[in-house]
């Protein structure tokens, strides 16, 4: 049985949308993210999700 990894990025910046998309299109997950101010945290998946990713699952 293959394991499937849980990804996440650190901060909301170009490399983790470039992360983001990244996974996506290995049909990957984004699990989770962290940044140094929750309200950039929060909005991220928003952003994703307006751009046609919907690969953040938390």
């Amino acid at each position: 049985m293959k394991k499937e990894l849980n990804w996440a990025v650190i901060g909301t910046g170009v490399i983790a949308n470039e992360m983001a998309q990244a996974l996506q299109k290995m049909d990957k997950k984004l699990y989770g993210v962290a940044n140094r101010t929750q309200e950039k945290a929060l909005a991220f998946p928003n952003r994703l999700r307006r751009a046609g990713d919907h690969a953040f699952t938390k």
